[in-house]
């Protein structure tokens, strides 16, 4: 009995570490902070062009020094993205294991950092510069230490034979900005440049597994880890949705909405890779089955409840990218798989809620395309949820999540998330058109309308409400909301949903000249959050290396000019994500972090001034940097030469006067400066001031001084 007691506070503490808290709020930077993200891109780009080796067999001098601009231009727009956190749980596991591989090596190891990349797609990726990459969506999918092991020698038996240096070509064509990459977006392009060839991989993985075994690792993870990549686009679990979680004794799911059979999981391991990068599965199991290992261990450096913790992490943290993103019906699934071994986690919950109020307002604004996913192409259970969400229109999307945020407000009486969800939905109901005769609002006249034919599909929706009417808090909100809304509207395709903004008591400056577009709609602001100025140029005159230099150049000059104006102009700045600040650390950096995921929640919803899932962790950094204010600035060049017209040369050459005039038209370039400063006020959650210019001129230094004085100027003029 003794010895039973004793172990009891030992089992405890073992459930609890295994347990995400129901305080969990996202994978933070912990720590002190590691140089990568405090040195700045110049100084990278001077390391780098020091160190390099020359290799003649690989690349030109001349592509060497482009290879090492270009890179390092990545490396360094992604450790400040806000989508990177290192000195969190997985990233230090990640660099124990990388610690435990290296053993002996200490010359490879002390190149070697590992940090975690936050996003859904599961992936890992190493660069020329030592940094590997692990995103949560990887590490969410993989089942133990071993696996996680053979990810890591992968990727360092890249950075060991030099294959990003050698895979520089495709790099430099995604990053051109023409060809057929032009039209890929930043992450794709970043998770597209580390593509390596065939040769390449085979090579990777033949040195991963000799790090593997020399470790100690399982021979078999090697195996199951490559099965774990084949089936990397699935979802964590496969489970059937349990469609309860939104029916009632009176609503059932119509089957118009319910996909007969779902598509059976079977990805092709022998599918045909002559035109891809990597060989497929089948190859590289084959390859490495040749291989005799010795190698038992599943765990070696934790064991599996805490790698089971590392890895709901990684899980919990997708919740939020999944919201970030708007990925709603993927979410929704993704919470029904977590909801097995995390019942009833509030996390969970109000996530699920966020995700049903996010649609409503999607749906309404004719946004849907951005969670409705075509179900064609999916496996698996997960296939009837994307089904689901691909046939629902407005009226049901807007009667389910209305009910479904109301009940869980219900269960949360005092939370201030489901009240502000719950005011919000019964909003987005009434923008839906939807009228109050929809709803039937007693069984008995649910039960004799039962017996009616009727070929509206949505009529399974009027008996959503029929047991909250005894609420007199849904009651009096439902009746007031929906009072006075025209009967005529029934079909819900005809919908049109109108402008409602309220009319702005504020200056609007210049909207009548062309490419000037302002609004000051906020004075007296003398303390703003300031992030770093964002500067992107476009001069497909110029090589990568000479456009990302200049590139950066403007934006420390921004920076040092944003500065300079605001002193003039009384206008105090928090920096948060400046690494000349002197309070640059891993607080401020988080607190970036939360404000970058915050302005992503809320581009979904055009800057509406939404209450996000977000929105809640505003008031601890109002409260701790004292203003209320996040202010922004954005600016881009575009460059290119004026276009050869035959026409013109031979006209202007024969009049032979011209022809100065023409050679110097043609030889001079076409400048576009774009420049948006944009303040955002916390509270409201709306932009409340911007000045967005858009002209002909190059970069020129007087002209950036002059609108970033006025822009702060404006903000801080008396009230």
């Amino acid at each position: 009995m003794k010895k039973i007691i004793l172990i009891i506070p030992f089992l405890q503490c073992l459930f609890a570490f295994s347990q995400i808290s129901d305080n969990f709020d996202g994978l933070k930077c912990e720590g002190e902070m590691p140089l990568d993200f405090k040195w700045g891109f110049a100084e990278k780009s001077k390391m780098g062009l020091a160190s390099m080796a020359v290799e003649d067999d690989v690349l030109s001098s001349r592509d060497q020094k482009e290879f090492i601009i270009l890179t390092n231009y990545i490396n360094h727009k992604l450790l400040l993205s806000g989508d990177i956190v290192y000195g969190d749980p997985i990233s230090e596991l990640c660099n124990k294991i990388v610690d435990h591989l290296l053993k002996g090596d200490e010359s490879t190891r002390e190149h070697i950092r590992v940090y975690t990349l936050k996003t859904d797609v599961a992936n890992a990726f190493s660069t020329n510069e030592g940094i590997i990459y692990v995103t949560t969506g990887l590490v969410a999918r993989l089942d133990n230490e071993a696996q996680l092991a053979f990810v890591l020698a992968h990727e360092i038996g890249h950075y060991v034979k030099h294959h990003v240096l050698q895979n520089f070509s495709h790099k430099k064509e995604l990053y051109s900005r023409t060809g057929r990459y032009g039209q890929l977006s930043w992450e794709e392009k970043l998770l597209n440049s580390y593509q390596y060839s065939r040769e390449a991989e085979f090579e990777a993985d033949d040195y991963a597994y000799g790090l593997h075994q020399n470790a100690g690792y399982s021979e078999a993870e090697t195996q199951n880890t490559l099965n774990k990549l084949l089936y990397a686009e699935l979802p964590i679990l496969e489970k059937k949705y349990d469609w309860h979680k939104i029916e009632t004794d009176s609503f059932k799911v119509a089957k118009p909405f319910l996909i007969d059979s779902c598509q059976s999981i079977a990805p092709e391991e022998d599918v045909d890779d002559t035109e891809h990068t990597h060989p497929n599965v089948k190859k590289r199991k084959a390859a490495l089955a040749d291989f005799d290992g010795k190698g038992t261990k599943l765990y070696d450096l934790i064991d599996s409840v805490e790698f089971a913790y590392i890895r709901d992490l990684a899980r919990f943290e997708m919740v939020k990218q999944f919201l970030i993103e708007g990925n709603f019906s993927d979410l929704i699934y993704h919470i029904h798989a977590l909801e097995t071994d995390y019942p009833n986690h509030p996390y969970l919950q109000k996530a699920e809620a966020m995700a049903w109020f996010g649609m409503q307002q999607l749906i309404n604004n004719q946004n849907k395309y951005i969670y409705n996913q075509s179900f064609k192409n999916y496996q698996g259970y997960q296939q009837e949820v994307k089904y689901f969400f691909f046939k629902m229109g407005k009226k049901g999307i807007n009667a389910i999540a209305t009910r479904y945020i109301w009940m869980q407000s219900y269960a949360h009486p005092n939370d201030s998330f489901y009240i502000k969800l719950r005011d919000g939905s019964m909003e987005e109901l009434a923008n839906s058109k939807m009228t109050k005769s929809f709803f039937y609002t007693s069984y008995d006249e649910a039960k004799k309308a039962g017996t009616r034919q009727s070929r509206n599909k949505y009529m399974f929706a009027r008996t959503l409400f029929v047991d909250m009417f005894d609420s007199i808090a849904f009651k009096q909100a439902f009746d007031k909301v929906l009072e006075g809304i025209s009967d005529d509207i029934s079909d819900e395709d005809e919908i049109e949903i109108e402008d409602t903004d309220s009319e702005r008591h504020s200056v609007d400056a210049d909207r009548n000249v062309a490419g000037i577009y302002s609004h000051y709609g906020l004075s007296g602001v003398d303390r703003v959050i300031y992030f770093r100025p964002i500067f992107s140029r476009i001069d497909y005159r110029k090589t990568l290396d000479q456009l990302y230099v200049k590139s950066n150049e403007h934006e420390e000059f921004m920076a040092n000019a944003s500065d300079k104006m605001a002193e003039k102009t009384g206008v105090e700045l928090v920096k948060l994500n400046d690494q000349s600040d002197e309070n640059f650390n891993t607080e401020t950096f988080n607190d970036f972090i939360t404000l970058s995921n915050w302005l992503s929640e809320q581009s979904l919803y055009e800057f509406s001034g939404t209450f996000g899932f977000t929105t809640p962790s505003l008031d601890t950094i109002r409260l701790k940097h004292q203003t209320d204010y996040l202010a922004i600035n954005v600016t881009s060049l575009y460059t290119d030469g004026n276009k050869f017209n035959i026409g013109l040369f031979l006209l202007s050459a024969a009049a032979v006067t011209p022809f100065p005039f023409y050679l110097y038209w043609q030889l001079s370039s076409l400048n576009e400066l774009q420049y948006n400063f944009y303040v955002f006020d916390l509270k409201s959650g709306k932009v409340e001031f911007y000045d967005s210019k858009f002209f002909r001129s190059k970069f020129r230094k007087d002209v950036i001084n002059a609108h970033l004085y006025n822009s702060f100027n404006q903000l801080n003029r008396a009230k």
